[in-house]
């Protein structure tokens, strides 16, 4: 957060150019916005909370699964 400002668009887009290192596609900052915003609605989740469960999310895509 403190790199990225207080956008969570662009929270969304450091995750992926530090965990990926490129920049997310429509449809993945659609859903990564759609999964912090339903975490930050639960009752035990503040948006800090949203953003490390984000950040837990990204590093257990295909792309963490396979080595070329």
């Amino acid at each position: 957060r403190k790199e990225a400002g207080e956008k969570p668009s662009d929270w969304v887009n450091r995750i992926w150019m530090i965990a990926l290192a490129r920049h997310p596609t429509d449809m993945e900052t659609r859903e990564a916005l759609s999964l912090m915003e339903t975490l930050s609605r639960s009752e035990s989740e503040t948006p800090v909370d949203a953003l490390t469960q984000l950040c837990l999310a990204v590093y257990n895509l295909n792309e963490f699964a396979f080595v070329d």
